[in-house]
């Protein structure tokens, strides 16, 4: 039996809100990357999101901002911190079915997994 003293909890570097059910399995756990080649422009995944697909994962090492459905912009899509995996649980509409990212750095690439429940 392992017991840790921490004084504050979660430890540093575990956030609870980012455990999901999402599974890695075979055939659920595909990813893409959407490069931002310039400034504060949106970009879509080349694909759509797989019907599957339930949460996507999102990383850059830049900060970012990412939307599903529809095109990002000043007003549209959700800041993401650079260097921090974020998951959010999807839900699709009646836009394109695609992820959208853009970056206030050119050269920044998003890299998205999509995962299954």
């Amino acid at each position: 039996c392992l017991i840790m003293d921490y004084e504050v909890w979660p430890p540093q570097g575990v956030d609870l809100q980012r455990v999901t059910a999402a599974k890695l399995q075979l055939g659920s756990q595909t990813r893409i990357t959407i490069t931002c080649v310039n400034v504060s422009t949106d970009y879509a995944g080349a694909t759509a999101i797989p019907a599957w697909a339930r949460y996507i994962m999102v990383y850059a090492a830049n900060d970012f901002i990412v939307a599903v459905d529809e095109a990002t912009t000043a007003a549209i899509g959700a800041a993401m911190p650079a260097a921090t995996p974020q998951v959010f649980p999807i839900a699709f509409g009646s836009g394109d079915s695609k992820v959208h990212a853009q970056s206030p750095v050119a050269g920044t690439i998003v890299n998205v997994s999509y995962l299954r429940d």
